[in-house]
């Protein structure tokens, strides 16, 4: 027994060690606080920085530039283009242009720390964060399997949020916030491939899985298949082999319902027109199509019935077809009077429809089956566009088109306890397009709850609400500051690829976490590399 508690002694030693000495602890408590989810400990974080480090020296850069450009656009939005004076709107500007000054102090921090600290200390801060973060989501998933009682709570028959979206309860060290956790956790498994570090490797990958996303997946496997086509290093390889081998364990094992549900996501992607099958229609010599007998008209319209039913083009036996129709219709009727979730969801339904959140069930309705949330989002967005010369160049204005602001102002979404107390606002141009497809949604069974009907984006924030001179600046300062590195650049270049699609899942600047890492990386890429020149330039000398 004493053994045993030396050994305990020692193992916290070390870690306390590595804390201290290795790494940077005030840093490191800074990331965990201003990654959460709750906004307070965001402002506790950046106060309390600037209080350790009052540094307001900013150095010149595009990114720097991006976040000023965007706050005066924001204020001569609000002052000169849509004159919107009321004293509500002023307060949802005012909280926005904090956001982005707080996007900008985070960013100025950053760079401090990465120019104070060796490259071991601030790797070394990472590997906590990410072993930090895979025992939170460790705890998140051990909290579910006592709820449900159960040890996979994944392939459990249950409604929201648990079953098979018991993933989006994974938040991990950043809290309540799965996206959050998938996203970072993405970024973290290519910068450890780079690193070659096989156990961090694994602290990313599983709070990735955990979340549940499909397409976080997705996006994560082709960054492992482009690397692994890239890189000729045989270690290398074998981990993306077997990061690979544990995602497909994983989910023909622990989400064997997740698999089929992204079949069935990448399915309707591919195949968003349905298509129908052509009639084949005699003419006669004169060129007049033949008349058709009542029996004939009859029989094709259950022909037509028929193969836009299954499919196929059924000519014979039409009937039989039918009658089968009818039993594997009266079969679902009698598998949903044993199903406890399809009470639980009719009964949801009904209550719904009793909302006066959801109006009594008259929503202006979207086909989600033919095209996407997603899509209907940006042809909202790009008919917003063409709609008006000063929303094609300066947006409809910060928080009156599609935002995370937007979605708190309008009270349709519960948020930070924080960004919850700026007074309501709802913008008609919000209300009509893309706040009317989440309403829809969470009319809807959750089976339609996935990224790829939600409208959150943040392109659709960028063009929606700043227009094509927010495009400008974000391409020409913000990216353009990490492309004119582009030579610096190992796993960055692939972060960089990697971020450009992910923001299709979020309006992530006003998340303030997980820019936060992806910058941080970005950071951490160009000093290895500077220093490497460097050292090559001496060793040359």
């Amino acid at each position: 027994m004493k053994a045993l508690i030396n050994k305990a002694a020692l193992f916290f030693l070390s870690i306390r060690e590595s804390v201290l000495k290795k790494a940077d602890p005030i840093f490191l408590l800074f990331i965990l606080l201003i990654t959460n989810y709750r906004f307070s400990l965001k402002i506790i974080a950046i106060i309390a920085i600037y209080i350790y480090r009052p540094n307001f020296k900013f150095k010149k850069s595009g990114v720097i530039y991006f976040y000023i450009g965007i706050i005066v656009l924001a204020i001569f939005n609000l002052l000169v283009i849509n004159n919107n004076l009321h004293y509500n709107y002023i307060m949802v500007v005012l909280s926005g242009c904090l956001i982005w000054a707080a996007c900008l102090l985070v960013f100025h921090q950053l760079v401090l720390f990465i120019e104070l600290n060796t490259v071991d200390k601030i790797i070394n801060s990472i590997k906590i964060l990410v072993f930090l973060n895979f025992l939170c989501s460790l705890y998140d998933l051990f909290k579910i399997m006592i709820i449900t009682h159960t040890l996979n709570p994944y392939t459990l028959i249950s409604p929201p949020p648990y079953g098979i979206s018991s993933g989006d309860l994974i938040g991990g060290v950043y809290g309540e916030m799965h996206l959050v956790n998938m996203t970072i956790s993405s970024m973290m498994l290519i910068f450890f491939l780079y690193q070659k570090n096989f156990v961090y490797i694994l602290f990313s990958i599983i709070p990735l899985l955990l979340t549940g996303s499909n397409f976080g997946t997705l996006i994560s496997i082709a960054s492992l298949g482009y690397i692994f086509i890239i890189k000729n290093e045989n270690i290398t390889r074998y981990y993306i082999a077997f990061s690979i081998a544990i995602v497909l364990v994983f989910y023909i094992k622990v989400t064997p319902e997740n698999l089929s549900y992204l079949k069935n996501s990448l399915t309707k992607i591919t195949h968003q027109v349905e298509h129908k099958p052509k009639v084949k229609v005699a003419v006669s010599d004169s060129n007049q199509p033949p008349q058709k007998s009542a029996e004939d008209i009859k029989i094709e319209k259950i022909n037509n019935y028929s193969a836009y039913k299954y499919g196929k083009n059924f000519n014979n036996d039409t009937v039989y077809h039918l009658k089968q129709a009818y039993i594997q219709q009266q079969q679902k009727l009698l598998r949903d009077k044993e199903d406890y979730t399809h009470y639980v969801k009719d009964s949801i339904k009904k209550a719904k429809e009793k909302d006066k959140r959801f109006e009594y069930g008259k929503l202006k309705k979207f086909d989600f089956n033919s095209k996407s949330g997603k899509l209907i989002s940006f042809m909202q967005t790009k008919d917003l566009l063409q709609s008006n010369w000063k929303y094609f160049l300066f947006g409809a204005g910060l928080g009156s088109f599609s935002s995370r602001l937007a979605f708190i102002t309008s009270g349709i979404v519960d948020d930070s306890r924080v960004l919850m107390r700026i007074p309501k606002y709802e913008n008609p141009l919000f209300a009509n397009n893309h706040e009317a497809i989440f309403r829809y949604l969470l009319f809807l069974d959750d089976e339609y709850h996935s990224v790829t009907n939600l409208p959150f984006c943040w392109y659709n924030e960028l063009l929606g609400e700043y227009g094509i001179i927010g495009l400008i600046l974000f391409s020409l300062f913000y990216l353009g500051f990490f492309i004119k590195k582009i030579r610096l650049l190992t796993f960055g270049k692939l972060l960089l690829v990697t971020i450009l699609i992910f923001f299709l899942f979020d309006y992530w600047y006003q998340r303030l976490s997980v820019m936060v890492l992806f910058e941080l990386l970005m950071l951490l890429d160009i000093k290895i590399q500077s220093e490497k020149a460097h050292k090559h330039l001496e060793e040359k000398k």
